[in-house]
């Protein structure tokens, strides 16, 4: 675990943002801040893992919009960054301090993965790459041509 994605966590915590959790694609904590128990965790983790098996949410996630849901008398907003890591930011009253804080985190979750990663993840989303990515776009392996069978 990164000590920079709990830093980061630390710092998002506070003015009506009870806690904050980087999730990775597999459901499990990459940094967890504030007042969230294991089984907060674990729920929070089932839904963002349970997002990736409906193509509405997470091609609404992986576009870079928004998602929230009631969570124990509070809200959790989940971003996604650099299209590998989850951003959940428990929020105990919407005001413009804690989304500015949910914000924050987002852009500095993207900042360290982007730093960690290098070239390897392509463009951020928005920076007019067009949106189709390399796992996006079709391959075709050099020297096969798709749909004819050889006869030996």
């Amino acid at each position: 675990m990164s000590r920079e994605f709990e830093v980061a966590c630390a710092h998002a915590v506070g003015d009506g943002v009870t806690a904050a959790a980087l999730i990775d694609r597999e459901g499990n904590a990459v940094a967890i801040a504030g007042a969230l128990t294991a089984t907060d965790l674990r729920a929070i983790a089932c839904l963002v893992s349970q997002s990736l098996k409906g193509d509405d949410l997470a091609s609404s996630l992986f576009a870079g919009e928004n998602f929230q849901f009631a969570f124990d008398q509070q809200t959790v907003s989940i971003r996604v960054a650099a299209r590998c890591v989850f951003v959940a930011v428990v929020i105990a009253a919407e005001t413009p301090a804690t989304h500015a804080r949910a914000a924050a985190l987002h852009r500095e979750t993207e900042r360290i993965v982007r730093a960690m990663a290098g070239d390897a993840l392509g463009p951020p989303l928005g920076s007019g790459s067009g949106g189709a990515g390399p796992a996006e776009l079709p391959a075709i392996e050099l020297g096969v041509t798709p749909g004819v069978r050889r006869r030996n």
